[in-house]
């Protein structure tokens, strides 16, 4: 199992050079939601808090930007209605490795969308004229309806629909890729060119218990635990909008002892964000460097194999989807 985690980190530090996928619609890529961040509690629509399960990009403000279909494939289903995503399509990608399981197919879903179909093609046409009819047929109901993969075949760049703020969100295209099953979240920049923005890996503190200290560069505080002391770390990466990183490390000594990588997770896990979150809101995240449970975010958990008897020197390295990271030193002592 740690062989796997271990080939899909080699892939990911050079993901952009081998993504696969047409970008889904046409403008400059300006991300606004990275993959398994914090989603809140929603008392309205009796939602739990969550990962973010995709990535999400601006349409610059836009309703009814062209949806692309990124590679052949067919549509798999359309939703209506949805609490959180709206109006949605779900494109089935059979040839498209899934670089998880290593097994070929993958689905993609694109949420808060405007409409679904497009004049510009047959299936457009087709798809369109169902998507139509359930609306009028039911205005406000929840509806997912799915669809034969002989019905509705697309082919690469093909247009199946407008983007929106279905949802009740701003105008954004939110994009998942999930396994064939839909039971396996993987995270997007795996398969598209997410752009090279300027981004900042920030490390703004660390939180022992109830105190908090100070991350600056070169401050190297100490910090005492107990066996039952909480150890969370405050860090985000600085976009245009504040996004969550893509990997954790924390260091004591040269011995990686824990890392959270945001690679997948499975929809048992997509509500288990107390596994990786503590304190943190939809702006501010503060991620757990302490935790018993295993999942498949929390890939390394060496705690065990540390000594702490006599201060130790400790580091944080926290890296963005593009190659940018930060790096903060603490020292650390077990106190009894």
């Amino acid at each position: 199992m740690r062989f796997l985690f271990l080939a899909v980190l080699i892939l990911f530090f050079s993901v952009s050079a081998i993504a696969q996928l047409a970008f889904p619609i046409p403008r400059a890529v300006d991300v606004t939601g990275y993959f398994g961040e914090f989603r809140g509690t929603s008392r309205e629509l009796s939602y739990s808090g969550h990962f973010h399960t995709g990535i999400d990009v601006s349409t610059g403000g836009r309703i009814g930007v062209d949806l692309i279909a990124p590679e052949q494939g067919y549509i798999s289903s359309i939703i209506i209605n949805h609490p959180l995503y709206g109006i949605a399509m779900v494109l089935a990608l059979p040839d498209v490795e899934n670089i998880i399981t290593n097994e070929k197919g993958v689905k993609l879903l694109f949420a808060h969308l405007d409409s679904v179909g497009d004049f510009s093609t047959p299936t457009g046409r087709r798809v369109g004229d169902i998507y139509r009819n359930l609306l009028q047929a039911f205005p406000r109901e929840y509806v997912e309806a799915e669809f034969d993969p002989r019905e509705f075949p697309v082919s690469r760049g093909d247009i199946v629909g407008k983007t929106g703020d279905t949802g009740d969100v701003p105008p954004h295209l939110h994009m998942e890729v999930r396994d064939m099953g839909s039971e396996l979240y993987i995270n997007p920049g795996y398969y598209f060119d997410l752009g090279n923005p300027e981004s900042e890996v920030q490390i703004l503190e660390i939180r022992a218990g109830g105190r908090a200290y100070r991350l600056d560069a070169g401050a190297n505080p100490l910090i005492e635990v107990t066996e039952g002391t909480t150890l969370s770390v405050r860090t985000h990466v600085r976009l245009r909008h504040n996004v969550s990183p893509r990997r954790i490390d924390l260091f004591i000594g040269d011995l990686l002892v824990y890392q959270i990588d945001f690679s997948h997770f499975t929809e048992n896990e997509r509500y288990m964000v107390e596994n990786v979150y503590v304190n943190s809101t939809e702006t501010i995240y503060w991620f757990l460097l302490r935790t018993q449970i295993e999942n498949n975010l929390v890939t390394v958990n060496r705690w065990d194999s540390v000594d702490l008897s006599e201060v130790q020197q400790a580091r944080i390295v926290v890296r963005d989807h593009w190659g940018n990271s930060t790096e903060r030193a603490f020292r650390i002592l077990l106190q009894r």
